[in-house]
């Protein structure tokens, strides 16, 4: 068995037990309960906000991650950005108040 294969297989195990194990566990939208969230929202932000005690504050962010051009034409196509006139992914960030962060990459 080459080194390679060994190496492969071995990053196939590690992601599969984190894709079934710690994912839903600790990341996600499922992850946490919306009451279970609620118990995590400072005071201090309910005030400055002037939210109810019942509301969930989501902050979004996004941004860009610039990669090189893909050797896929349907890929170089679907990546490209007339904006900024090269390859890359938009990423957008959910971000809860709490401090527990989600990432969504399109």
């Amino acid at each position: 068995m080459s080194s390679h294969s060994c190496v492969s297989e071995a990053i196939d195990s590690v992601t599969e037990a984190l894709t079934s194990c710690f994912v839903p566990k600790y990341l996600g939208f499922r992850h946490m309960s919306r009451e279970e969230m609620m118990k995590h929202v400072p005071n201090f932000t309910k005030t400055v906000l002037g939210t109810g005690p019942d509301e969930l504050i989501a902050v979004l962010d996004g941004t860009y991650i610039f990669i090189d051009r893909p050797s896929d034409f349907a890929l170089q196509r679907k990546t490209f950005s007339t904006h900024k006139h090269r390859n890359l992914l938009k990423t957008m960030m959910v971000s809860w108040v709490l401090l527990f962060c989600r990432m969504i990459v399109s």
